[in-house]
């Protein structure tokens, strides 16, 4: 999809990925492991792995550039204006038929109307329809918790555990995954990015 609005995986600095490896994060080996290699001729796209900022700056630059030289091949690009981007905007509420209502009280429509903002969503009700106590909509807590850092791969290449497992890594996605405990779902996710 990404690459039918225009993407650059280049200007994004996306790393192609060959395989997605689940392996046991106490062992180091390997418990399973998807061949991603034939994506684009079963899928018709490369997989790819992103760092989620890089991401969003080339989403930016395709919602709101006027070059259009940069996105000249791609199939799915509409005709119009970019897109205008307003800052420091919050969102107080909406109705079905793609109205928002701003904070400061000015009203804008679309045909779409993307809700996400999050856990404490002011557009869900629009969603779902209007919560009621003990109502399934609501959200609930899934005891699970995520967060994302970064290590430099020089970092990972001086260590002596790491370095040699790094080299058997390239092009690869990777799951490690606690299989001690079998009562919570531990896990960490290990891929390249930035190049």
């Amino acid at each position: 999809m990404l690459e039918r609005l225009g993407f650059s995986f280049a200007r994004a600095r996306a790393c192609p990925v060959a395989a997605w490896d689940t392996m046991d994060g106490s062992t180091l080996s390997t418990l399973g492991s998807v061949d991603l290699s034939r994506a684009q001729r079963m899928f018709g796209g490369t997989a790819w792995t992103v760092h989620r900022v890089d991401l969003h700056t080339e989403l930016l630059h395709l919602a709101t550039t006027t070059d259009t030289t940069t996105v000249s091949d791609a199939k799915g690009r509409g005709e119009g204006p970019p897109v205008k981007l307003r800052l420091n905007s919050e969102v107080v509420g909406a109705t079905s038929d793609g109205v928002i209502l701003l904070r400061d009280g000015t009203r804008h429509s679309a045909d779409l109307v993307v809700a996400a903002d999050g856990l404490h969503s002011v557009l869900r009700d629009v969603v779902v329809g209007e919560e009621q106590e003990g109502s399934a909509k609501r959200p609930t807590h899934s005891s699970m918790a995520a967060f994302r850092f970064l290590v430099e791969t020089d970092v990972l290449e001086r260590d002596p555990v790491l370095g040699p497992l790094l080299a058997t890594r390239r092009g690869k996605a990777t799951m490690l995954v606690d299989t001690k405990d079998t009562e919570h779902e531990r896990h960490i996710m290990w891929y390249a990015c930035r190049g």
